[in-house]
C-alpha cells in the first residue's frame, strides 16, 4: 500500500535525477517516508517541477497559438511534408481528432505540485521565509497550469490535493467531474493571490542558478495580471457577463501587479539590446526575460526545428524575394540539419510586417517556389546556435518578458479610459528604430485595442500567445470568425477544445465540452 501511495513521488525523483540542466547529482539515500527532511530535498523537488514544466512546452505552444489563424492549414507544406495538427490550425477539432489528449498530461504535474503544497508547510528543514518562498513558487506554478487548462477547455476537473498521496489510488476514487468555468476562474484568482501573498516580503529573488527559468515573484505578478485581465474581458461560453464581479477593482489590481514588477527595477528594455538579442542563446537571462523555459546545449533542444525547410531537400526549387534561386553551395543557407517543415506561417502574417519593421528579419525567413511563386514563411526566431557545424535549437522559450508587461499595461490602461501611448510606443520604438516616428501611436483612425493587438501579433510570434489574445481582445470576434466549420451557437462553443475520446472512455464522470 505504501509503495502505491508514493508512486508519483518516486517517479518524480527519478525524473529529477536525470535532469542535467538542473545541475543535480544522484541521490545517495533518500527514503520516501522522510523525503522532506532536508532543504536540499525540497529544492531538488521544486527544481524537478520546472523540468516537468519544460516537458509540456509544446503543449503550451499548441494551446496558445495553433488556432489563431496564422498557420498554413494545407495538409502538406510547399516542401511536400505533412503539416502537423491541421485540425487545430483549421479550427476543425473533433472528439476523435482533438490534437491534445489527456488534458495535455497536466494533471500528473499538478498532482506533484499539490503534494509539495501539502508537504512544505510541515517540514522542519525550512525556516518561515524559505517556506513562503517555495509556497509562492508552488501556487504560481499550479495557477499557470490551470490557467492554460481553463482557457483551453473552460471547466476542468479541479484537484487541489495530492489525492494519490492521500491514499485515493483506485480509479473510481480518482475520477472527478469538470468544475464550471466560473468555479475554475474563482480558484485561479484565489490560487494566484495565495502565491502573491507568500511572496509578499520577497525582494524578487531567485534562489537558484537557473535564474529566469525559475518561477519567481515577478512571474506570479505577471500571471496575476493576466488572469485578472482575462476575467475583466472574457465571458463564460454562453454567458452574458464577464467572469469578474468587480471589473474596476480587478483592473486596478492587475495594473498594480505589473507596476510592482517595474518598480522592482530588475526588468526592462536594455538600451543596447536589439529585438534579435532578446532571443540570442549567448544572452540568456537578459533583463527583458521574466520567466522562460530553458534549453541548453548537450542537454535538451526545443521543437522549433519543425518550422523550417527539410534538410533532405533543402531549398532546391526555391528562390529569394529578389528572384535569385537557391542552388549549388547555397541550397542550405541557414546551415540546417535534421530539420523539417511541419508548421508554416501564412504569407498574410508575414505581410503584416513592413520592411522597416526590425522584427520581420529576426522572426521570419521567406522563400518562394520558382514554379508558381508560392511563399514558404519559415520561423527563424529560435534558431539556436552552431555546435561543430551542427545547428542546435537551444533558445529559451519566453513565457513572460518585459514587452508582454508593457502591452498588458497598455490594455489595462485603455480599459480604464487612460492613454496607453507610452506602453504601445515602447514596443514600436524598438521595432522600427529610425523609422519609429512614422509608426508612432496613434496612427490615423487607429484605436488602442487595434494597436495593442497588432503589436502583440507581431511581437510574440512563436511564443504561444496569439490564440489567447484574439479570444480576449475585441470581444473574441476574431477567434469566432475562425470557426468556419460550424454555425449558430456552436461558433462560441467551439472556442473551447473537445475532450479526447480516451479520457471520455476512462472517466465516466467527465462530460464532453458542450457542442462536440
Amino acid at each position: 500500500m505504501k509503495k502505491i501511495k508514493y508512486i508519483f513521488l518516486i517517479l518524480l525523483i527519478g525524473a529529477i535525477q536525470s535532469c542535467d540542466y538542473l545541475e543535480l547529482s544522484p541521490v545517495d539515500s533518500y527514503g520516501i517516508s522522510n523525503y522532506w527532511s532536508t532543504k536540499d530535498q525540497v529544492e531538488r523537488y521544486v527544481r524537478g517541477l520546472h523540468y516537468r514544466l519544460r516537458e509540456r512546452q509544446e503543449v503550451f505552444f499548441k494551446m496558445g497559438e495553433l488556432r489563431g489563424g496564422t498557420f498554413v492549414g494545407a495538409s502538406s507544406s510547399l516542401f511536400n511534408q505533412s503539416i502537423s495538427d491541421v485540425a487545430a490550425v483549421n479550427n476543425n477539432l473533433t472528439v476523435t481528432n482533438s490534437v491534445i489528449t489527456n488534458w495535455g498530461n497536466f494533471y500528473m504535474d499538478i498532482m506533484q505540485i499539490n503534494h509539495a503544497i501539502q508537504s512544505v508547510p510541515g517540514t522542519g528543514a525550512l525556516n518561515e521565509t524559505e517556506k513562503n518562498y517555495y509556497m509562492g513558487i508552488l501556487h504560481g506554478l499550479r495557477s499557470f497550469y490551470y490557467f492554460h487548462l481553463f482557457r483551453t477547455y473552460g471547466g476542468v476537473p479541479l484537484i487541489e490535493t495530492a489525492r494519490v498521496m492521500d491514499g485515493s489510488f483506485t480509479p473510481a476514487d480518482l475520477n472527478q467531474p469538470r468544475a464550471t468555468e466560473e468555479e475554475i476562474y474563482t480558484f485561479l484568482v484565489k490560487d494566484i493571490k495565495a502565491s502573491d501573498d507568500y511572496f509578499e516580503k520577497d525582494e524578487y529573488t531567485i534562489n537558484s542558478t537557473d535564474k529566469s527559468s525559475y518561477w519567481s515573484k515577478a512571474a506570479t505578478k505577471m500571471l496575476k495580471a493576466e488572469i485578472l485581465l482575462w476575467g475583466c474581458k472574457v465571458r463564460p461560453i454562453g454567458g452574458a457577463n464577464v467572469y469578474s464581479k468587480d471589473v474596476s477593482a480587478d483592473l486596478t489590481a492587475a495594473k498594480q501587479a505589473l507596476q510592482d514588477v517595474i518598480d522592482s527595477e530588475k526588468y526592462g528594455f536594455a538600451s543596447t539590446t536589439s529585438f534579435a538579442d532578446v532571443f540570442d542563446v549567448a544572452k540568456k537571462d537578459n533583463k527583458e526575460m521574466i520567466f522562460v523555459i530553458r534549453y541548453l546545449l548537450n542537454e535538451k533542444e526545443n521543437f522549433f526545428s519543425k518550422f523550417l525547410y527539410p534538410t533532405n531537400t533543402n531549398l532546391v526549387g526555391f528562390q529569394d524575394a529578389d528572384g535569385k534561386a537557391y542552388t549549388g553551395d547555397n541550397v542550405n543557407p541557414l546551415n540546417l540539419n535534421g530539420t523539417a517543415s511541419n508548421f508554416q506561417y501564412t504569407k498574410a502574417l508575414f505581410d503584416e510586417f513592413g520592411e522597416d519593421d526590425i522584427r520581420r528579419s529576426t522572426t521570419f525567413f521567406d522563400v518562394y517556389k520558382i514554379e508558381g511563386g508560392d511563399a514558404a514563411i519559415l520561423l527563424t526566431k529560435f534558431m539556436g546556435e552552431m555546435d561543430n557545424n551542427t545547428r542546435r535549437f537551444t533558445n529559451d522559450w519566453p513565457i513572460y518578458r518585459y514587452a508582454d508587461l508593457q502591452l498588458l499595461l497598455a490594455e489595462i490602461v485603455a480599459m480604464q479610459g487612460g492613454d496607453p501611448a507610452t506602453y504601445i510606443n515602447s514596443i514600436r520604438q524598438r521595432a522600427y528604430g529610425d523609422a519609429y516616428v512614422t509608426h508612432k501611436y496613434p496612427q490615423t483612425g487607429e484605436t488602442a485595442e487595434d494597436a495593442i493587438l497588432e503589436e502583440r501579433t507581431k511581437e510574440f510570434v512563436g511564443e504561444g500567445k496569439h490564440w489567447y489574445d484574439i479570444r480576449r481582445m475585441k470581444d473574441g470576434d476574431l477567434a469566432k470568425a475562425l470557426q468556419i466549420n460550424v454555425t449558430g451557437d456552436l461558433v462560441e462553443k467551439h472556442l473551447l477544445w473537445p475532450i479526447d475520446a480516451t479520457v471520455m472512455s476512462k472517466d465516466p464522470q467527465v462530460e464532453q465540452t458542450p457542442g462536440y
